[in-house]
């Protein structure tokens, strides 16, 4: 196992909110799917249980970039320009992203489909669908913050979605794979409120909506210093995600330990410790994937 210092290109999937910030390293990895028109930030919360069996609500930022056709939902984290990130803070997220098992799609992205990448230890896959209508009911208006908000109830892969919609923001976009609507969904929650999306802020902004080919690696050289390596990712249909993660995370011990339904790494996975400063551990990276010593219940938003 290699030990390296905290290094912010590790992890990265990677960030993508200015391609500016990218050396021609970085940017050969990247296709920009277009600019953005906003950006819509939500909290996330997920309400599940702790390895001990202690109810625990777990939440993290998303942005959701918006553009002509085609939208992008990412931790908010991974949103921001690398040179805003704090190292500190940094960790704390990719600690929260693992743990709440956030996914970044790109919707639109190829045209009429999504792509998702998302990752489940030790390996980051990509896995492209069909973006399919959601049948949709409306119902009253609900006045509220300047915004003219109204209420809709839809069904999406075996749960119940009940959401606010503000028509004055005009897009059919919303928070993961919820879309659909005349207007950004601004709130959502599943039937039992395990899952809940809630709008925080909105920015007028124009920036690269980017898509990652593949994801970079900065890893320490024998020579001394870094080099860069690329990882493919690894390519599973929507059937194949849903039997991967019943496997692994939706498995019974995997709160206890999460490294249970690991697959024996190969000769080419990357297992590195981040350090702290005075170099005690910080974090288990394989593949540019943090890997938990304790996680949470698994909370699934789609059944089906």
């Amino acid at each position: 196992m290699k030990k390296i210092s905290l290094l912010f290109a590790a992890l990265l999937m990677t960030f993508s909110a200015n391609a500016q910030t990218y050396s021609e390293d970085f940017e050969m990895a990247l296709d920009t799917v277009g600019m953005s028109k906003f950006t819509a930030v939500y909290d996330y919360t997920i309400r599940t249980t702790d390895h001990t069996g202690k109810a625990v609500t777990d939440t993290i930022l998303l942005a959701l970039q918006v553009g002509e056709g085609y939208w992008k939902c990412t931790p908010y984290m991974r949103f921001l320009p690398v040179k805003d990130h704090n190292k500190e803070h940094l960790w704390d997220v990719l600690h929260q992203e693992a743990l709440m098992h956030i996914e970044t799609i790109v919707s639109g992205y190829p045209e009429g489909k999504r792509t998702i990448h998302e990752a489940i230890a030790p390996y980051c896959y990509e896995t492209v669908e069909d973006k399919e209508a959601i049948e949709w009911t409306l119902n009253e208006a609900d006045i509220d913050s300047g915004y003219d908000y109204r209420r809709a109830t839809g069904e999406f892969r075996g749960k119940t979605w009940n959401v606010l919609y503000a028509e004055n923001i005009p897009t059919t976009a919303g928070p993961w794979k919820l879309h659909g609507l005349p207007g950004l969904i601004t709130h959502a929650a599943d039937n039992d409120s395990t899952h809940i999306f809630k709008f925080v802020a909105l920015y007028n902004d124009s920036l690269p909506i980017i898509h990652e080919k593949y994801y970079v690696l900065s890893v320490p050289s024998s020579g001394g210093g870094n080099r860069l390596v690329t990882k493919q990712f690894q390519k599973r249909t929507h059937e194949q995600m849903m039997d991967l993660r019943k496997k692994t995370i939706g498995s019974k011990v995997y709160a206890s330990n999460p490294k249970f339904s690991f697959p024996e790494l190969g000769p080419n996975d990357l297992d590195c410790t981040i350090l702290n400063d005075d170099c005690t551990p910080r974090a288990n990276v394989i593949n540019g994937v943090t890997v938990l010593d304790k996680a949470h219940t698994y909370q699934p938003l789609e059944l089906e």
